[in-house]
Order: structure tokens, then C-alpha cells, then sequence
């Protein structure tokens, strides 16, 4: 992935919502990846925004869902295959030094490093196709 599309998350007056999918040669439990996603990504990369597995319902990812830590009401995160998970983040205007367009630059480059370290692959998911 050479660079994070605005175009195919949903954009705010200060922050874009974004969905990844990583995907991996053997199972990747939920826990397991928010862990070794704190760590790496942002605790030795030190990657900003915050991050949650996808939910199921469109209307569900937003800002309040992604920043809460709370869990999904609704119970369900969206579906998956047991190698592969989908990731919402969010990034937002003065959250860090930068603005929203030199992440854009830099978030590529620091998920690189952890798909190396995770042995994962990732790939921008359009929202709006991805919850038709």
C-alpha cells in the first residue's frame, strides 16, 4: 500500500475514518492483533489515531464507536474469513504535530513495518462498497 485514500473512507471536517484489511497465512484472533497493533504500530512505531476491529453495521462506524473502547452493542464485528481481519481507524486534525496530509504520507511507510513484523498483508477497503 503506497498511500491511505481519503476518498474511500468517510471524511469529517477534521478526521477521516478508514478501514483496513490485513490478512495473513494462518488465523488471526481479534485480541491478538489489537495487541500486537498497540504495540508495534504504536507503542514502537508511534503511529497516531486510535483503532477498533471493524463492526458489522455501517452506522456503527463513526468516531464515538472507533474512540470509545467500548463494546459493539450490536454484538458483531464485520464478517471475516479466519485469515483476515478488518481494522477502522481514525486519524484527526491536532490529535498529533501533523496535519491530517503528512499522516496520510506517513501511516503507509509505519504499516509496512508492521505487516513485516506481523507477517500480515493490508489492503484499503472502500466503505462504502464494503458495507453495500
Amino acid at each position: 500500500m503506497d498511500r491511505i485514500n481519503p476518498a474511500l473512507g468517510i471524511v469529517g471536517n477534521q478526521s477521516l475514518i478508514y478501514v483496513l484489511r490485513f490478512s495473513g497465512s494462518k488465523r488471526i484472533e481479534a485480541d491478538e492483533f489489537c495487541d500486537q497493533a498497540q504495540q508495534i504500530l504504536y507503542d514502537d512505531l508511534g503511529s497516531i489515531g486510535h483503532f477498533r476491529v471493524a463492526p458489522a453495521k455501517r452506522e456503527n462506524l463513526n468516531e464515538n464507536f472507533i474512540l470509545s473502547g467500548k463494546p459493539d452493542h450490536s454484538g458483531q464485528y464485520i464478517s471475516r474469513e479466519d485469515n483476515e481481519i478488518f481494522v477502522s481507524f481514525i486519524i484527526r486534525e491536532g490529535s498529533a504535530c501533523n496535519p491530517i496530509s503528512t499522516e496520510l504520507s506517513i501511516i503507509p511507510k509505519e504499516l509496512k513495518q508492521f505487516c513485516e513484523a506481523a507477517e500480515l498483508s493490508v489492503e484499503q477497503m472502500d466503505v462504502r462498497s464494503l458495507y453495500a
